[in-house]
C-alpha cells in the first residue's frame, strides 16, 4: 500500500511540474505568479462589505419594515450613525437611497484590472415594503460616493458621482480599476429605487491572469442588498425628531394615515 501511495504523489508531483514547465515556456508569468495560479486563489480578495448610513447626499429618506408592528423598528430609532449591521439583523430596508462600502484586495503579482461593476437583479422588483416606516432628515454632504445606479432602469448600470458635479457618465466606459498586489480599493455602491423594491447584488468583471473572469458580491450574509422606494401608505410612521415635533429628539409614533396627510397639507408636525 505504502509504494501505491508514493507512486500517486510522485505523478501528481511531475503533472504539477509539467504543468509549471508548459506554463513558464510559454511565457504566462514568473513562478510567483505561476505558484498563485496553480494554488488557484481568487484574483480579488473581497476585505469588507459594509452598509452605510446616513451618508449625506445619498442617505435613505428611511427604512421601512415589512412588519406592521412598530415595534419592529423602536429598538433601532436611535439615530447611531454606525449602525448597519443592526439595521440589517433587524429587517430594515433603506428607501429610495441605499449605500454600501466595498473594499476590494488585489491578489495577483501580476495585478488585477476591473473593467466593469454593475447591478445585477436578483428577481424582478416588486411593489415597495410598506408596513413600519422609519423617517430621515439628513443634513449634510460628502464626497465619498463613486458609483450610483438606478435599479428601475431598463439595464442598470453604475454612474460616476462627484459632490461638485452630480451623476455623471457611466463610470466603466472611461475608466478601470487597477490593483496591484495586496492593493485594496474602497468603493461607495449607491443603488436607488423610487417606486419598487428590489434585490440585487454586484457583479465584477476584471482581467487577470490573461482573461476576463467575474465575481459576484453579496451582503456579508450572502444574501442579496435591498432598497425600496417609497409606499403611498405606511400602517405606522416614525418621525423624524429634526422635525421638533412632541417627544423630540425622540421619533414620534404616529398613523401612516396621519403621515400620508401631512405630506398632503405639506405640514411640518401633525395637528
Amino acid at each position: 500500500m505504502t509504494w501505491v501511495i508514493v507512486l500517486a504523489v510522485g505523478v501528481i508531483g511531475v503533472y504539477l511540474t509539467d504543468i509549471a514547465k508548459g506554463l513558464l515556456e510559454s511565457g504566462a508569468g514568473s513562478p510567483g505568479e505561476l505558484s498563485e495560479r496553480i494554488i488557484g486563489n481568487d484574483p480579488i480578495a473581497v476585505v469588507d462589505v459594509r452598509r452605510i448610513t446616513p451618508d449625506g447626499v445619498f442617505a435613505p429618506s428611511g427604512f421601512a419594515f415589512s412588519s406592521s408592528d412598530p415595534r419592529a423598528a423602536e429598538s433601532i430609532a436611535s439615530y447611531d450613525p454606525d449602525r448597519g449591521a443592526q439595521l440589517t439583523a433587524a429587517g430594515a430596508v433603506d428607501v429610495q437611497s441605499s449605500t454600501w462600502e466595498v473594499t476590494l484586495k488585489g491578489a495577483r503579482t501580476a495585478g488585477v484590472e476591473i473593467v466593469d461593476m454593475r447591478p445585477v437583479l436578483d428577481e424582478e422588483c416588486k411593489p415597495p415594503v410598506s408596513g413600519v416606516f422609519e423617517e430621515i432628515i439628513q443634513a449634510g454632504s460628502d464626497d465619498k460616493i463613486v458609483l450610483v445606479a438606478n435599479l428601475e432602469d431598463a439595464n442598470p448600470i453604475f454612474h460616476s458621482y462627484t459632490w461638485q458635479d452630480g451623476v455623471g457618465g457611466p463610470f466603466f466606459a472611461e475608466k478601470k480599476i487597477s490593483l496591484a498586489r495586496d492593493e485594496t480599493a474602497v468603493l461607495r455602491v449607491v443603488a436607488e429605487a423610487h417606486k419598487l423594491h428590489c434585490r440585487w447584488r454586484i457583479a465584477v468583471d476584471y482581467i487577470s491572469d490573461g482573461a476576463r473572469q467575474q465575481m459576484t458580491i453579496s451582503d456579508p450574509d450572502g444574501n442579496p442588498f435591498e432598497v425600496t422606494g417609497k409606499a403611498v401608505e405606511y400602517e405606522w410612521v416614525y418621525l423624524s425628531p429634526l422635525r421638533g415635533c412632541a417627544g423630540a429628539p425622540k421619533p414620534l409614533l404616529v398613523r401612516g394615515a396621519i403621515y400620508t396627510k401631512m405630506l398632503s397639507q405639506d405640514t411640518v408636525c401633525p395637528s
